[in-house]
């Protein structure tokens, strides 16, 4: 299959964004959308695109609708809405087992299936299954060993266009969004809108058993759990079963053999952010987690939670000697 580096994906989506301005549909160069996963309204699941057919029978990439934000274009007015909430935070859809917000009604049908237990997808060739239609076409790329996405920066390639974007970021220090009182940066809207709530302090997310308030839908959600002790969010993978949506993201990467995150030091990559982060501190002398008892630091906390075993275990061993001498001395007497 072909590649589509990001700038090739760009470039069709501002393909022919000029369309309302033509007469009849435009004329040029025929392009495809690179999931080739086209419905039978010719709209693209994947890339929001719309086909037009010119009168050679060229299929034509078509978005009339602009985001007045961002200047993005859109095959039609409903995804142009999708979209639209990306900029705003608006997430409508609301899951009615443990409170999750979605932007998009196919998202919360899919996040339900985490509940039941569905699987209606099914791989063909090991017979695995998915909650997801986009899980399958995913898993079936580890089977073709296809890498469609391609970095036109690094040359790399992968099998998920969400890793790419991720991985772009080391190319790109780009953090077009600012907050006014710190100055921290980010890359899309959303974010600063979350992060503005730290400045604010507003909580508008309420717990209906204790009312505890939260910045964010997803850490009400998390909080929740204490009150069921339900386990609600279940690996599709392996059945393993969580207590929030968070603990699961990072469960999940354990099956897949992405590894997103790249030290910019020596190249190394990790499957987890908290991974390359513990990482990074080898390559300077910064050793931020201290033993209390003996006060030795450590690069790692994992280094530091070993260290403090030792501690226990010395104490243990000089308990078990005391009770041994206070047993030993009446024996001794006794003869």
């Amino acid at each position: 299959m072909q590649k589509f580096s990001a700038q090739e994906m760009q470039n069709q989506v501002q393909l022919y964004s000029d369309y309302f301005f033509n007469a009849g549909f435009p004329q040029g160069q025929p392009v495809v959308c690179p999931e080739r996963r086209w419905t039978t309204w010719s709209t693209s699941l994947a890339c929001g695109s719309g086909l037009a057919v010119n009168d050679k029978g060229a299929q034509l990439l078509v978005k009339p609708c602009v985001c007045t934000l961002c200047g993005k274009s859109f095959s039609n007015n409903s995804y142009l809405a999708i979209h639209t909430r990306s900029h705003t935070g608006e997430r409508p859809y609301i899951c009615d087992v443990c409170g999750e917000r979605f932007n998009r009604s196919n998202h919360l049908n899919d996040h339900k299936r985490t509940h039941s237990g569905e699987k209606p997808y099914r791989c063909e060739i090991c017979g695995e299954q998915f909650v997801k239609s986009g899980n399958l076409v995913e898993h079936k790329r580890k089977h073709s060993g296809e890498r469609p996405f391609h970095c036109d920066v690094c040359d790399k390639s992968f099998a998920r266009m969400s890793v790419l974007y991720r991985h772009r970021v080391i190319h790109s220090k780009d953090r077009p969004y600012k907050c006014d009182l710190c100055d921290k940066r980010f890359t899309r809207k959303g974010a600063l809108h979350r992060h503005e709530r730290v400045h604010s302090g507003e909580k508008p997310f309420h717990c209906d058993v204790c009312n505890k308030s939260f910045a964010h839908s997803e850490s009400l959600s998390m909080h929740k759990a204490i009150h069921t002790g339900e386990k609600l969010y279940r690996c599709d993978i392996c059945d393993k079963r969580f207590g929030n949506r968070l603990y699961l993201h990072s469960h999940k990467k354990i099956h897949s053999e992405e590894r997103p995150y790249v030290c910019n030091e020596c190249g190394d990559a990790f499957k987890r952010s908290g991974d390359l982060n513990a990482h990074k501190s080898t390559h300077s002398a910064e050793k931020p987690f201290r033993c209390e008892l003996c006060d030795q630091r450590f690069t790692k906390n994992s280094n530091l939670h070993r260290h403090k075993k030792l501690h226990l275990a010395k104490e243990g061993t000089a308990q078990e000697k005391e009770k041994t001498k206070f047993n030993i001395a009446p024996l001794a007497n006794s003869f």
